[in-house]
């Protein structure tokens, strides 16, 4: 099956390639601030950068464009225009940590790391935007709450402490154990569904050594493993699902969700548009209470694909290049 795995990844990544902008940005997700361009190029960026193969001058471009456009000695945001926040900017000192050491050196000797820092809360998880203020400015929402937006999120927790960009400590490996949930499942706040925040958890407390984690691991299994008897698993999933059975040595699961990820690539390389970024109203600290989505509207309340297929093929891509690393460790 790595066969098979070279050859699909060959095929998505001159996808991605194709659509890179001259300046070395990808775009994708359409909200009211319009399409992502810095979260989405760093999150791309890094997980091609893995491709030793395929993906070194892709992935060089996107650094150069961000180190370009990074505000304030070394920060990202959604887009240009909106904010940054503590997820764009570690999925971007992930990146030009990989592509230009000698630039991220600079970026984050002067401010990257202490902006990550400052939005570690006191219960060891990470919030998206430390301050309201600015965010609060540019939705032009003054008497709005962003009590929700400001808080600790699972997922943005899990994606910065699962690419090691800071040292973890108790409190933060304590936050992930303990914001578990019975059934072994992490809920994302920006996503529609636990499957993110899981996979990074995951990932995340397996590079870990202060504390134990064999409980967790094992409510993850059993999840896992009830969830793949589905033949309904979007392509998103299929390659989180993969990135979760490999991290806790379910090889005979990922031996099937990597066969099943292969067989729902598009004949052009990518993968059907799948990951669903969930916008919660700016005051919601708990998405998962009984409201209301759409995927017709754009801002709050609503649920976003990755209408270019981009965000989806590039999870993919790198599912696939660790199922090949394990098994060629085997």
């Amino acid at each position: 099956m790595v066969g098979d795995g070279l050859k699909s990844q060959k095929k998505a990544f001159q996808f991605i390639c194709d659509r890179q902008y001259k300046d070395g940005h990808w775009e994708d997700f359409y909200t009211l601030a319009g399409y992502s361009t810095e979260w989405v190029t760093a999150y791309i960026g890094y997980h091609i950068s893995q491709i030793s193969n395929f993906g070194d001058i892709s992935a060089k471009k996107a650094s150069r464009y961000l180190v370009k456009n990074n505000r304030f000695f070394g920060t990202w945001g959604y887009s240009r225009k909106v904010p940054a926040d503590a997820d764009s900017t570690a999925w971007a000192l992930a990146l030009l940590r990989i592509t230009c050491p000698g630039n991220i050196s600079l970026l984050s000797r002067l401010y990257t790391k202490r902006f990550l820092k400052k939005h570690n809360t006191s219960d060891g998880g990470y919030k998206t935007f430390k301050s309201s203020i600015p965010i609060r400015i540019f939705t032009k929402l003054s008497a709005t709450s962003f009590l929700g937006w400001c808080s600790s999120h699972n997922c943005v927790s899990a994606s910065i402490m699962s690419l090691n960009l800071l040292e973890l400590n108790f409190q933060n490996v304590n936050y992930l154990r303990n914001s578990q949930n019975e059934d072994g499942t992490w809920n994302s706040y920006w996503w529609n569904g636990p499957e993110y925040a899981t996979c990074f958890a995951i990932e995340a407390l397996k590079i870990q050594k202060l504390l134990p984690i064999q409980k967790q691991l094992d409510r993850t299994k059993n999840w896992l493993k009830n969830q793949i008897v589905s033949d309904q698993i979007s392509a998103f999933n299929l390659s989180l699902f993969l990135r979760i059975a490999l991290a806790i040595d379910l090889i005979d699961c990922a031996d099937l969700l990597m066969n099943r990820l292969i067989r729902e690539q598009n004949p052009d390389g990518s993968w059907p548009s799948s990951a669903e970024l969930r916008i919660p109203p700016p005051w919601m600290v708990n998405p998962e209470e009984n409201i209301t989505w759409s995927y017709e509207l754009l801002g709050g309340r609503s649920i976003r694909l990755d209408e270019k297929r981009l965000f989806t093929t590039a999870t993919a891509i790198l599912a696939i290049q660790k199922y090949i690393e394990y098994v060629q460790k085997k």
